[in-house]
């Protein structure tokens, strides 16, 4: 199999960037009143159960239902299996059983802002992922407060595709 130079080219020097959120205010010091707010927040949470080796995303439905049970679970510790939709779920040990088959489960979400910077003898690579991008005008005679906002798809798209869309980033380059 024939590759690439910077494909097995060693990397000098990595650097990443992970922060969860983001806040900034621009503000009129003249004026003494806030103009802009721009936010950036970490994407939803989902989860996945594995199947033949591949992670497969609930519906929307089941990851709320997971989701508040597992933010009980975090309150009471309570061993066990907990019964959510015909499913059995083990917290404890991230394991899910449906009809006499166990699997595993995770927990994910992406953080708010993620860049990595790496740099080779003969490369420069750089790599920026934004989630849930907001820009809020806090003018007060404003006719749009939302400048720019992530709006979910519509609750129909979502259970009829079976498919949760928290995932994907609103930037990435």
């Amino acid at each position: 199999m024939a590759h690439e130079a910077y494909e097995i080219e060693r990397i000098n020097q990595q650097c990443e960037i992970s922060l969860k959120g983001l806040g900034l205010s621009l503000v009129d010091n003249y004026k003494t009143e806030e103009i802009l707010y721009l936010g950036i927040a970490s994407s939803s949470i989902i989860w996945e159960y594995e199947s033949r080796n591949r992670y497969r995303l609930f519906t929307a439905k089941q990851i709320e239902a997971i989701e508040a049970a597992y933010q009980q679970w975090l309150v009471d510790h309570k061993e066990g299996w907990v019964i959510i939709e015909k499913i059995g779920i083990n917290f404890e040990t991230m394991q899910m059983k449906k009809k006499r088959t166990e699997m595993e489960i995770r927990r994910q979400y992406q953080t708010g802002l993620w860049m990595q910077y790496r740099q080779s003898p003969h490369s420069t690579q750089v790599h920026l992922k934004l989630n849930h991008l907001q820009v809020d005008n806090q003018l007060s005679s404003c006719v749009f407060p939302f400048v720019l906002c992530v709006v979910p798809p519509p609750k129909s798209v979502v259970q009829d595709n079976g498919n949760y869309y928290g995932m994907k980033s609103y930037f990435s380059t």
